[in-house]
């Protein structure tokens, strides 16, 4: 093959260090995270979850059952009316949006031995 070059006596030199359980990493002496542990780059963390959360709450609180009911009706008049976009909405919610077909050419080829 060849002499080694110092990229690969560079690899071979490398040590690779575990993170200690210093009660900041949330790992235990092993290296492992402790049970219950919470990464910190959560997902619940982030700013954008947290005002999603709020903003769902508050829209919750504001809008009743009536509230829903009346838009509703809204909706299915203006469907009724001819409005493509509430035709749509009325008919994706109720029946379910169609599946989109496949297009392009298949080419299945099949070998035997």
């Amino acid at each position: 093959m060849g002499k080694p070059s110092q990229d690969d006596n560079k690899r071979e030199n490398m040590t690779v260090k575990k993170p200690k359980g210093d009660g900041k990493t949330g790992r235990k002496n092993n290296g492992q995270f402790k049970k219950g542990h919470k990464p910190l780059g959560s997902r619940a963390d982030q700013p954008i979850v947290k005002m999603r959360a709020k903003l769902q709450a508050a829209l919750q609180a504001a809008v009743s059952e009536v509230d829903i009911m009346d838009i509703v009706k809204t909706l299915v008049k203006k469907a009724k009316a001819g409005d493509v976009f509430a035709s749509r909405e009325v008919l994706d919610r109720v029946v379910g949006k169609s599946k989109q077909p496949v297009t392009g050419d298949i080419t299945i080829v099949i070998r035997t031995h």
